[in-house]
């Protein structure tokens, strides 16, 4: 299991403590974090915001810019979103350490405090395999992208994880299932199923 305070030291967490719900999300937080399996991509450096809707775009106005990627679409009615970034380049494999990796989960809290403990640890165990999973299949890949030219690689990556799939795509339902099946293999079949359940 993962070491709670080992877990912290390279993920971060943004919030306000002074809302009850985000009371409330930390400890079902700190919960998921003791039961996730000790694996290499909960080592990676990550950083979780917790909040209100409004707060979380300004935040991402500024990250978006400064990190060079699009950010969750707030059009979008989204409760969680984790954006994963591996690290180095696609060109240079080799070379490439893994543990620079990063990711950002964002938890929009504005709906939640009508939703069960399950459900709000199933969305946390949900945004987490959405790195996870990701993380793994680039690890079980890494000999079939080592031998594809360079600009096939982020190609056959997109085409493995379904990153770019239409909302309410057929590829799109794919992906989410992939992650809930993630999610299930870290172990929190129950957690998903009430998240399924309440959307």
């Amino acid at each position: 299991m993962v070491n709670t305070a080992d877990f912290y030291k390279h993920t971060d967490v943004i919030c306000d403590r002074s809302q009850p719900i985000v009371k409330t999300i930390m400890s079902l937080l700190d919960e998921v974090v003791e039961r996730l399996p000790d694996e290499e991509q909960f080592k990676i450096t990550g950083l979780i915001v917790i909040d209100t809707k409004q707060i979380a775009m300004g935040l991402w106005n500024i990250w978006r810019h400064q990190w060079k990627i699009a950010g969750p679409d707030f059009n979008l009615d989204l409760v969680g979103n984790c954006q994963y970034q591996p690290a180095g380049s696609f060109n240079n494999l080799d070379k490439r350490i893994r543990a620079d990796d990063r990711y950002v989960i964002t938890i929009i809290v504005d709906n939640l405090e009508s939703k069960t403990d399950d459900y709000i640890k199933g969305l946390i165990a949900h945004e987490l395999s959405e790195m996870s999973c990701p993380y793994r299949m680039l690890q079980e890949n890494w000999d079939t992208l080592k031998k594809m030219e360079p600009a096939d690689r982020p190609v056959m990556y997109d085409k493995w994880t379904k990153a770019n799939a239409v909302l309410g795509s057929k590829e799109y339902q794919e992906h989410e299932d992939d992650i809930n099946n993630e999610a299930i293999r870290l172990g929190f079949q129950k957690e998903i199923e009430a998240l399924e359940v309440e959307n």
